[in-house]
């Protein structure tokens, strides 16, 4: 975190993790559901994230202040199932379809003014500002053999915020 000056903010943060399952994580289990995970990355652990923002303040007259902070996030591939391979040719190591979530960029911004003894604040916000359409979790569906579905993030959102002390 730097802050350049009084009114400026500026943040940033990068995080790698390599989480996978040991290729020997079957143990004695022969389950093909099972030997599919050896070696595979865990789920909804990207290698690579990254996050970036700024926020600037400044005061209006004696009694009013306001402020404007932008926000991206960055995530790398990252699969979205425990079973990310087609299980009835394991050589093959074929990937299921929609199992791994492309890398993507999500913004945020937010804008608020308010009282400088912080007693009311007005912000306006948007989050996923592209509305990048991401999945979370990918499951087989239950009654229908061979196909997926699929939690999808949140879309793009939008909004005030009140706040006020008393």
């Amino acid at each position: 975190m730097l802050r350049p000056s009084d009114h400026f903010t500026v943040n940033a943060a990068l995080t790698f993790t390599d989480a996978h399952y040991p290729d020997d994580c079957a143990g004695t289990q022969t389950t093909v559901n099972v030997l599919a995970l050896c070696g595979n990355s865990l789920t909804n652990a990207p290698d690579y994230v990254g996050i970036a923002g700024a926020t600037y303040g400044n005061d209006i007259g004696a009694n009013l202040e306001y402020f404007l902070n932008a926000q991206v996030r960055f995530e790398g591939d990252r699969r979205t199932s425990t079973q990310a391979i087609d299980t009835t040719d394991l050589a093959a190591e074929k990937p299921l379809p929609f199992v791994v979530q492309d890398s993507n960029i999500k913004i945020n911004l937010r804008a608020g003014i308010g009282s400088q003894d912080k007693s009311w604040g007005i912000e306006a916000f948007v989050t996923n500002l592209t509305n990048e359409v991401t999945r979370g979790v990918t499951f087989a569906t239950i009654l229908r053999s061979g196909s997926q579905s699929v939690f999808v993030q949140e879309p793009r959102s939008y909004g005030l915020t009140l706040r006020s002390k008393f």
